[in-house]
Parts: C-alpha cells; structure tokens; sequence
C-alpha cells in the first residue's frame, strides 16, 4: 500500500489546498481588468466625439473658403439662391466630403444648405448630434468670421455664443446650425 508521504500525493494535497485561492485572484484580476477597459473605452468615445467635432468645423471651414472662392463683384447672386452646385462646379469641394449629384453631405448623412443672400451667404448644417452640436456651435461663433449663428430655427445670435444659449439651443437629438456671413 502506498503512504501519503510520497511526494506525488504531497503535491496533490497542496493542490486541493490552494485551490480557491487561483479563482480569487482570478477574479480579482477580472475585475482590474474590467476597471482598466471601461475607462479606456471613455476615453475612446471622447476622442471619437473630438474627432467628428474637429472634422465637421474643418468641413465649415472649407466651405466658407469655397463660397469666397465663388464671390463676384455682383455678390452670390439673387438671395436665396442655392450656390452647392456652384462649389462643386469650381471643384472646391474637400475629398473627405460626400457629393451625391449637388449635395454636399456632412458626416451624418444630413445634406449642407449653401445659399446667397446677396452680399453674402448662408450655411445650413443639419443632422448634427446633440453633443457635437454645443461643441461645434461655440466653437464657431468663437472663430469670428461669420456675423450669426441659428440653431434649429431659432433666433440668429452673433458674436461669440453663450454656453448656456448653445445648450439650451441645441436641445434636439439631430440639430441644424445655421452660419451666415455678411460679405
């Protein structure tokens, strides 16, 4: 008969002594883990929000710089006009923007609004989240080249916006702002 002495059974007994001791660290580790990725992942829907947000105020800027490229000693034509084909027309349209016939689309899917009023023009931006919105918006106004800011229809604000009036302003899930620039 075999004695428990032998350090084949000695290693087994340790083993059924240690045993839960593994799981408990385990799940420990799970846990730091867990932790370690939710705020990682945070951090990742932030940089994401900034990225859009960075994209679309560029996509303005570009714009803006697509409809001075087409001014004329006349202006932009009779006020309301739409000038989308024109900016496309002159090729003024970044790569990184979604031309479908003559729409301009933004990275949301919702189709910019470029028209004259006379001496100067209008941008419309639609579609835009919630929480783009604020940042976009405030961003913009705080840029100075243009002489208002609507959103969602509402009253143009000049000057630099007011954090309080942007929230309020952009209250909808898919805001518009609407940029004019007087020359």
């Amino acid at each position: 008969m075999q004695s428990k002495n032998y350090p084949i059974f000695r290693s087994v007994a340790l083993m059924n002594a240690n045993a839960g001791v593994i799981s408990l660290e385990m799940m420990i580790v799970v846990g730091i883990l867990i932790v370690l990725l939710l705020g990682a992942g945070a951090r990742i829907v932030i940089a994401l929000l900034a990225n859009d947000n960075a994209a679309e105020m560029s996509n303005v800027q570009a714009l803006y710089s697509a409809l001075k490229d087409i001014k004329t000693t006349a202006g932009y034509g009779a006020p309301g006009a739409e000038l989308s084909e024109a900016v496309i027309a002159a090729g003024s349209v970044p790569g990184n923007m979604t031309v479908h016939g003559n729409a301009i689309q933004n990275q949301w899917g919702g189709v910019y609004t470029l028209t004259s009023t006379g001496q100067g023009f209008m941008i419309s931006d639609p579609d835009i989240p919630d929480k783009n919105c604020i940042k976009i918006a405030l961003a913009q106004s705080q840029a100075g080249q243009f002489s208002s800011t609507a959103i969602n229809g509402g009253a143009e604000m000049t000057g630099a916006l007011s954090a309080a009036d942007t929230v309020a302003a952009c209250s909808e899930k898919r805001n518009t702002i609407a940029w004019t620039s007087a020359s």
